[in-house]
């Protein structure tokens, strides 16, 4: 029950709670400008929008899925 808990519900919970995290509270461009400071960042766009929006997606449907997968709705 544990493990269920823990890899299939709070895992992505949390990866969730993080990217809504950079986004409204931390703020993209302060993560870009640290970022800057150390290397060149060439895909700044495409990070600001896979942060913003595709990942927040992506992590919902992995925790919809795994909960119904072990609810026996789906089959993965």
């Amino acid at each position: 029950f544990f493990d269920f808990v823990s890899n299939s519900v709070l895992m992505p919970l949390v990866a969730f709670l993080t990217c809504i995290f950079v986004v409204w509270f931390v703020g993209l461009q302060s993560i870009v400008d640290e970022v800057k400071l150390s290397s060149r960042f060439k895909q700044e766009k495409m990070f600001c929008v896979m942060i913003r929006y595709i990942a927040p997606v992506c992590i919902i449907l992995i925790l919809v899925s795994s909960v119904l997968n072990s609810l026996g709705v789906i089959k993965i």
